[in-house]
């Protein structure tokens, strides 16, 4: 099972907004058409890999409830349980 990464959100993010605010300032149409695309892409990959890393989370979530890890980790923390399981993801 892969790991979840939010430092991959973080620089798509990053990144958008850069882009954004190079956007608002170009002046040529060219550029700010090309600038424009880029933001449509980026924003694309970054809806993507949000989206995968939530099934990624959701498929953890699902395996240690299949294993009845939820219900032991419930035993040893208590009610704080699901709340520090919502903390993992992204």
């Amino acid at each position: 099972m892969s790991t979840i990464d939010t430092s991959v959100l973080v620089g798509y993010t990053v990144q958008l907004s850069s882009l954004q605010a190079q956007a608002s300032a170009a002046t040529d149409p060219t550029v700010k058409a090309f600038l424009n695309s880029q933001i449509a892409m980026v924003t694309a990959q970054l809806s993507a890999e949000a989206q995968h890393q939530q099934a990624q989370a959701d498929a953890s979530s699902n395996l240690m409830s299949g294993l009845g890890i939820m219900s032991t980790f419930t035993a040893a923390v208590g009610n704080a349980a699901p709340s520090l399981i919502a903390l993992l993801k992204p």
